[in-house]
């Protein structure tokens, strides 16, 4: 569990950074008018970071057909999202629709690995051991 959630976070850091570094080559090939807009676009790709490691743990509780979970995951976001844009449209503008975005799919991602994690643990509780991080085994001595 946390050695796939560390992958994909890793995968999704990496593909922002190359977006970040190839978006000035793209918008200037085929959005010459809109340079102005690739700084906006690169931020944006932080929200990459922030979907990749809750990709496998959505597919699953869609899967198991956990109704609530799902319910509680398209609820909450949604509502943080609201929040942001409404509260800092007018002073921020264009960067308060992107902090939202961002916003978004980050609390989206931490309550999917929450409930996630709170599923396996009460089905399977000898993984809560492996879950726990502030149970971690001391180290041996050589």
């Amino acid at each position: 569990f946390p050695v796939t959630i560390g992958f994909l976070f890793i995968l999704g850091c990496l593909l922002a950074a190359l977006y970040a570094v190839i978006a000035p080559f793209l918008f200037s090939t085929f959005f010459p008018a809109y340079m102005e807009s690739v700084l906006f676009s690169q931020v944006l790709a932080l929200s990459i970071v922030a979907v990749f490691p809750g990709i496998l743990y959505s597919q699953a509780l869609i899967g198991h057909m956990k109704k609530k979970e799902l319910y509680i995951l398209s609820i909450a976001p949604a509502i943080v999202r609201i929040c942001i844009m409404a509260s800092l449209i007018s002073f921020l503008g264009i960067w308060a629709v992107i902090i939202g975005m961002i916003g978004y799919y980050a609390v989206g991602t931490v309550l999917l690995l929450f409930l996630f994690a709170q599923r396996v643990t009460r089905h399977y509780p000898q993984r809560s051991k492996a879950l726990s991080l502030h149970k971690l085994p001391k180290p041996k001595r050589l």
